[in-house]
């Protein structure tokens, strides 16, 4: 989500723990899982 005239992304502590969750899968990719988010 973007906010502000900064336009920095925000993610909600529900967002970000289903984030770390998916990196956390076996095989899963940290990079991808951001790039998914549009964290990277």
């Amino acid at each position: 989500m973007l906010s502000g005239p900064e336009r920095r992304l925000r993610w909600t502590t529900a967002e970000k723990r289903r984030m770390v969750g998916e990196s956390l899968a076996a095989g899963a990719s940290v990079i991808e899982v951001a790039r998914r988010h549009a964290a990277a």
